[in-house]
């Protein structure tokens, strides 16, 4: 990893590693402005897993995640968006769709375009990004656009705590969750609102729960999903 003063001009990390097979995968940054900033990269050319970022610990939305190598990226001084050129080998790596993130899991990132081949290597675009808190990135892809469990465990010990929709690319959404007699005890179409398994002040009994979500998508398509959430404690 070495870091380099830039201005608004694309300057490449030609990154490689000869740890286990060696292996070329250049990382491009491309300032939005003419501020001066500075910028670093290193290839981990390893499973992530590796270095306790754990494949498995990953948004449901993430789908597979490249188990070769991955990226180290930081923006050590400036405050500038940036445009990332990800170069893989078609040939070799095994997930290339998009990218993802580490921030206390894997998540994928918006504004991920493919640009193709040209030469020896395709490549990402990762564009109008200023968030390098969390340094690992890496190949993915994603699973559906939106993901909604089958359970949950509002019980206090803060894992599953609470029934949360997993989405993205949606415009408007609305759920809507019914008790065995019909009675609406949740309601919301704030996808960053949960249901805690309450239902006036007071615990749900235990035992399955119909849901009917409507999400509607940027391209303006609408899909309605039924199904049973199961609370457990």
């Amino acid at each position: 990893m070495f870091p380099i003063f830039h201005r608004r001009n694309i300057y490449s990390f030609p990154l490689g590693s000869d740890l286990g097979d060696f292996r070329m995968r250049p990382i491009d940054f491309i300032p939005k402005d003419d501020n001066v900033n500075v910028f670093g990269a290193r290839l981990a050319n390893n499973k992530a897993t590796e270095d306790d970022y754990s494949l498995d610990d990953k948004s449901p939305l993430v789908g597979k995640l490249n188990p070769l190598y991955y990226h180290h990226l930081y923006h050590s001084e400036g405050n500038s968006l940036v445009d990332v050129r990800f170069y893989y080998d078609d040939l070799e790596d095994q997930v290339t769709e998009t990218i993802g993130h580490w921030s206390n899991e894997w998540s994928i990132l918006d504004n991920v375009v493919n640009e193709g081949a040209s030469g020896s290597f395709s490549s990402l675009l990762l564009s109008n990004y200023n968030d390098f808190n969390e340094r690992p990135f890496i190949l993915g892809s994603e699973n559906e656009f939106i993901y909604i469990p089958n359970t949950f465990t509002p019980n206090n010990d803060f894992k599953n705590e609470t029934f949360d929709i997993y989405s993205r690319d949606l415009i408007q959404y609305e759920i809507l969750v019914f008790n065995r007699w019909g009675e609406v005890v949740f309601q919301s179409n704030d996808l960053n609102e949960s249901w805690d398994g309450n239902f006036k002040g007071e615990p749900v009994p235990l035992g399955a729960y119909v849901y009917q979500v409507v999400a509607t998508y940027f391209n303006g398509d609408e899909e309605t999903f039924t199904g049973t959430i199961t609370v457990l404690r």
